[in-house]
């Protein structure tokens, strides 16, 4: 197989991530650029020349030993404070702040729709429950029934016979 690049910058270039992505986002990156021109979906030679590349690109960089390389942050722990009194890392620039700061409100939502969903399910149930077993019968009231049912149709056939008899007499 043809390498159409030369190194990691231009097969990061391709996939569409920094130099210093991460694995995880290359992968990503690699599954989404397979999806829009895997030849399955989009049939122009186009597609498929740029699909190749796109395989070319994720395999050299999954090969490489030297696997890119994350800039280095520093985090340092915070003495609990008034302004932050968890204690929690803080450090990177402030945009990497924001973003942390950003996913830490999102999942603290996420946990709590999830959490009044369950709350929600749990009830329903607990409802429907006590639904059946408001309706939900004794045995002995069961038997009850059961037996004036036989009652019922006994009564029925007896008043089946005594019609069929007057019958008879009329003829």
């Amino acid at each position: 197989m043809e390498i159409l690049f030369q190194g990691q910058r231009e097969a990061c270039k391709i996939l569409g991530v920094s130099p210093y992505a991460t694995k995880e986002e290359i992968k990503k990156a690699y599954r989404n650029l397979c999806k829009i021109y895997h030849p399955d979906r989009n049939s122009t030679s186009e597609a498929k020349k740029i699909y190749l590349e796109v395989q070319q690109a994720y395999g050299f960089l999954s090969q490489q030993e030297t696997q890119i390389k994350q800039p280095k942050i520093f985090y340092y722990q915070a003495p609990p404070s008034t302004t932050n009194p968890s204690g929690k890392i803080i450090g990177g620039s402030p945009k990497e702040r924001e973003q942390r700061i950003l996913r830490e409100e999102t999942s603290k939502k996420l946990r709590q729709e999830r959490h009044k969903r369950l709350k929600e399910q749990e009830e329903k149930k607990k409802q429907e429950l006590e639904r059946r077993l408001a309706t939900r019968k004794l045995p002995s009231e069961r038997e009850a029934e059961r037996r004036k049912r036989i009652e019922v149709e006994k009564e029925a056939e007896r008043i089946a016979n005594i019609i069929q008899k007057l019958m008879n007499m009329n003829t």
